[in-house]
């Protein structure tokens, strides 16, 4: 009986592990989602992009669930990034460096998105 259990403990928190290694806050920025940013923003690199990324997963989510960056539109992220921002307690660079994750992590996933319909 106690293997039974401890067997059900393993699968359900692998289950749990795996859905959560899906969630956006989750996914590492990547070379290709780097090219996308600086198309807005000429500095961005890889490393601007992790952390915002981190910022992202260790603030955001300590008081809601970290959407996914396509669940709202460019502007509805504009609008709540400073108020939760400030909500999150992190600094105007910061929120910069999550804004920069958000978008381009949006803009990424809405591209290939589109590619797959095409």
């Amino acid at each position: 009986m106690s293997f039974r259990l401890n067997g059900f403990v393993f699968f359900l928190f692998y289950s749990l592990l795996c859905l959560a290694s899906c969630h956006a806050g989750l996914h590492k920025p990547t070379p290709k989602e780097v090219v996308l940013a600086q198309r807005k923003w000429t500095d961005a690199d890889l490393r601007s992009l992790t952390a915002g990324q981190v910022l992202y997963t260790t603030h955001c989510g300590k008081c809601h669930t970290l959407y996914k960056a396509d669940a709202f539109s460019e502007d509805s992220w504009l609008d709540c990034l400073p108020e939760m921002s400030h909500k999150a307690h992190i600094s105007h660079d910061e929120q910069i460096l999550v804004r920069r994750f958000i978008l381009t992590r949006r803009t990424y996933v809405l591209e290939k998105k589109s590619n797959r319909e095409q």
